[in-house]
Formats: structure tokens, sequence, C-alpha cells
């Protein structure tokens, strides 16, 4: 999943079901650990 995507696509992704938005924000958290894990968002 490239967490680089653009809102417009970010959308229809969600849309054509390529992934959900849980999977996303999942993504999304593993992704800020990964960099610093002191970071929370």
């Amino acid at each position: 999943m490239n967490l680089g995507i653009s809102a417009l696509n970010y959308v229809n992704s969600i849309k054509n079901g390529d992934f959900t938005v849980e999977e996303f924000i999942e993504r999304s958290f593993e992704r800020i650990k990964e960099v610093d894990d002191k970071l929370h968002a």
C-alpha cells in the first residue's frame, strides 16, 4: 500500500475495495512507529 497517494486516489481506492480505511490507518500508524517509536499520533 502506497501511503503517498493523493486524497482523490485514496477515496477511489477505498471505493474500488483495494483496501479499507482501517487498513490504511493501521499502515499509517506502523509507518509513524518506523520513523520514530517515541512519536504518538
